[in-house]
């Protein structure tokens, strides 16, 4: 049943009619029954104290009727749910005790009366479940190019599949980590329809405001966000982001609160909220800073926030090389320089971050080229590249260049074994011959 009906009415005004006989009928027997109660963040949209109201012509409802026969489920999403109030209400109407924390020899098999759960994470057999209920047709072919494009990070939830499913029925296809980065931020950072005509946020503000708050993780070096609370716990608050002091000040409250609930954040802990994929927060933090550079921020600035130089070699700070890896990508005239000092300086920047598929061939094979050059005589790189960033970065106008490294005996096996990892993970057929040389080679 709706929160929101239960703000000014009944119980039984919030039942459909077929569901009015059935809760009568219960109130006379023994048996128990389950209510769900949606939603807490519905409810918040007439007032902020609208949940306890709520909460409160529930429980008048019952009249005599034992409260523990019930089970009782109340939906939220993360921002609308503040931890201390809203659970103090929460316990103090339904009169559901404060629990004893048990020893570790008690008996773990008695589930708890209370508890604060979140969606778990789908895996391939929900999400192709999910989309056949969606209307895929080919849901087969819909997860395999999940799985091709290395995009399971943004399908770990219903409204992340939803976004996948809306590129996939408008363009028969999945498009590049970046493309798909992008549209999982455009459909999150939307509202659902049926909260549109009272959304305090345009799609530009809202976008705004996702790239300050991202800042402010990478910058600040803290990823939590701080939920709004009528008496917050000060160890959070004092632990994480204030969202309304991020965002600028010419925020108003309500607006702040909109930006909040929207999908693109996830919950992190008590009291506590987080971006939902850290790979989005870099792009939106990148995405600041493209805003802060067509503004007339002078591109200086931006390479001292991101390079060091020390003993005549450019270095980067971990925190920010997703950052940089981000900015490479474009046409600008910035992006262009960004993107060439990594490839000169800090190639595996680019191919463990950001979009190497996004990136030009040339910039790919210079890149290939400073990792020979620098570590092509050592006996270790110390560094790893995941599945997906050697898949990202092949491309057949490459294969020349990974032949020629994998036939060299005087390059170190690590970078040959890298080009290998790179024409394999690519699926570049072109480089089988090659592959196979070196196992019949007695060498």
């Amino acid at each position: 049943m709706r929160l929101d009906q239960l703000v000014t009415g009944s119980l039984t005004d919030a039942l459909q009619a077929s569901d009015t006989s059935l809760f009568q009928k219960w109130q006379k027997g023994s048996e128990e029954a389950t209510f769900f109660l949606d939603s807490v963040d519905e409810a918040k949209l007439i007032k902020i104290e609208a949940f306890t109201d709520a909460l409160n012509h529930f429980v008048q409802s019952f009249g005599t009727t034992d409260l523990t026969r019930c089970r009782i489920i109340v939906s939220s999403r993360i921002s609308e749910w503040r931890p201390r109030t809203d659970n103090y209400e929460l316990r103090r109407i339904l009169k559901i005790p404060e629990e004893v924390p048990q020893s570790k020899d008690a008996d773990s098999s008695t589930p708890p009366v209370f508890r604060i759960v979140s969606l778990a994470q789908l895996d391939n057999e929900r999400v192709t479940k999910y989309a056949t209920a969606r209307g895929i047709s080919s849901p087969e072919d819909f997860t395999t190019a999940i799985d091709r494009r290395h995009a399971w990070d943004l399908a770990s939830r219903p409204g992340d599949v939803d976004a996948l499913i809306g590129y996939w029925l408008k363009h028969h296809r999945l498009g590049t980590w970046k493309e798909l980065c992008d549209n999982d931020i455009t459909e999150k950072l939307k509202e659902s329809e049926s909260r549109q005509s009272r959304d305090p946020l345009t799609p530009e503000l809202a976008r705004l405001g996702a790239e300050y708050l991202a800042a402010s993780a990478i910058f600040g070096r803290c990823f939590s966000l701080f939920v709004p609370d009528i008496n917050p716990d000060p160890t959070v608050s004092s632990t994480s982001i204030i969202p309304d002091r991020a965002l600028p000040q010419d925020w108003k409250p309500e607006e702040v609160r909109a930006l909040l609930a929207r999908a693109v954040f996830d919950a992190a802990s008590y009291g506590k909220m987080r971006f939902h994929h850290r790979n989005l927060t870099e792009y939106l933090a990148a995405d600041w800073i493209k805003n802060r550079l067509r503004s007339g921020c002078p591109l200086p600035v931006v390479r001292d926030l991101l390079f060091t130089e020390s003993h005549g070699r450019t270095l980067i700070a971990p925190s920010r090389a997703p950052i940089a890896a981000w900015l490479a990508l474009g046409n600008e005239i910035w992006n262009q320089r960004i993107r060439d000092r990594l490839a000169e300086d800090c190639p595996e920047v680019l191919l463990s971050h950001g979009d190497p598929e996004s990136l030009p061939v040339v910039t790919r094979r210079t890149m290939l080229k400073t990792l020979v050059n620098r570590y092509g005589d050592r006996g270790g790189t110390y560094f790893r590249f995941d599945t997906a960033s050697l898949s990202r970065i092949a491309h057949i106008d490459l294969a020349e260049d990974l032949i020629e490294v994998i036939r060299d005996n005087s390059t170190s096996n690590e970078i040959r074994i890298l080009c290998l990892e790179i024409a394999r993970h690519g699926n570049m057929a072109v480089c089988l011959d090659t592959a196979l040389e070196l196992v019949e080679s007695s060498n």
